[in-house]
């Protein structure tokens, strides 16, 4: 996928305000680690589409699934539908 500058600019800006313990591996170039995950409009949240036994800091359990509070992962998910 092909980023437009102002797109690079705002994850760059994000990775600057969040300390990420796993240092943004799941957005580098050709990972495959990035979890699944899906921006939900009605709710204006992001839904975990794996709900692994897998820590994550940014894994909030809601009911039988949960949701990423990790705003990097938000805003791949919101502006770029991945």
């Amino acid at each position: 996928m092909k980023l437009s500058e102002k797109q690079k600019q705002e994850i760059t800006r994000i990775q600057a305000e969040m300390d990420c313990p796993k240092q943004f591996a799941c957005c580098e170039p050709g990972s495959t680690s990035l979890c699944k995950a899906k921006y939900v409009v009605s709710t204006n949240m992001v839904e975990c589409i794996e709900m692994s036994n897998q820590p994550c800091r940014f894994k909030r359990l809601l009911g039988e699934g949960g949701f990423c509070k990790c705003l990097l992962r938000c805003y791949l998910a919101k502006n770029l539908g991945i």
